[in-house]
């Protein structure tokens, strides 16, 4: 299980909304094994809206991230997906809300997660679980909200969704709750700036449990949508981003003609935000 957190940016506004970042580690186990360091956690959520004219709106993306089982969240979001591009109906251009599509998740995941805990041994059932969050810029409020998604074994297996109220600071999931509490009171006594960016990078970079580490991704969920994002590292003073994505150097897949990888590279808090593209 890897260390998750969602936070909402206080420093930057757009319009009444606030981009809220979501963070967390690449590393994925089993029993005491590493079996990959590039697991992708965090997922843009793409949607469509058909209607019966024929015609196809397609939305800014949701983001979904999750802690746990990495089979169980990954088959989720492909299936809640495909559902989300397969919707019909009278709503026309009007995105579906973060609760609903919250909700299509939870009721994908609870079913995914019968089907995976009912072909495994007792003693395994539990390593099917995981907890996840969505999040995104919800049109029937004109708000960015996030809906975290967690089981509950009592008494029978149920996804419970609900509304997560950011405005208190981090809300964070899995692994590390603790180790993320103190690392986020440290930095701050040490006058470091601990947004969930940094503390979760310092985190990975201490190995402080097995199951925590790999590679920092990070998005930023805003009006425009969900973004990936790569963090900036200074050094003397001078910002040096990289177009990578959990360790991979983008310049180095092959690409569509007369095209660059690129995606947004962001600062630790001093306001640097730009665009990084392979050369």
């Amino acid at each position: 299980m890897t260390i998750l957190s969602v936070e909402l940016n206080k420093l930057v506004i757009l319009s009444t909304s606030s981009i809220v970042y979501i963070c967390a580690g690449s590393r994925v186990t089993r029993g005491q094994t590493v079996t990959t360091e590039l697991a992708p956690k965090i997922l843009p959520v793409h949607m469509a809206v058909g209607n019966k004219h024929a015609e196809r709106h397609y939305f800014p993306p949701y983001g979904f991230g999750f802690a746990g089982s990495v089979l169980s969240a990954s088959l989720t979001h492909g299936v809640a997906e495909h559902c989300l591009m397969a919707l019909f109906g009278d709503r026309g251009s009007v995105q579906p809300t973060v609760e609903e599509v919250a909700r299509i998740y939870a009721f994908v995941a609870e079913s995914q997660i019968r089907e995976i805990g009912a072909r495994l041994p007792m003693e395994d059932a539990q390593a099917v679980l995981f907890e996840a969050v969505v999040c995104g810029f919800s049109p029937d409020t004109g708000t960015t909200r996030t809906f975290y998604i967690a089981p509950t074994l009592s008494p029978d297996l149920q996804m419970r969704c609900h509304e997560v109220d950011l405005s208190g600071g981090v809300f964070r999931i899995g692994l590390g709750a603790n180790e993320f509490d103190k690392a986020r009171a440290e930095m701050s006594a040490n006058g470091e700036n601990p947004t969930c960016v940094n503390v979760i990078e310092k985190l990975l970079e201490q190995q402080f449990h097995q199951s925590v580490g790999g590679y920092l991704q990070a998005a930023t969920v805003d009006p425009s949508g969900f973004y990936q994002v790569e963090l900036i590292h200074y050094t003397d003073g001078r910002a040096i981003p990289d177009a990578k994505y959990l360790g991979i150097d983008l310049a180095g897949i092959p690409r569509p003609k007369n095209f660059k990888f690129g995606q947004r590279a962001i600062g630790d808090g001093r306001g640097q935000t730009q665009i990084v593209t392979t050369h």
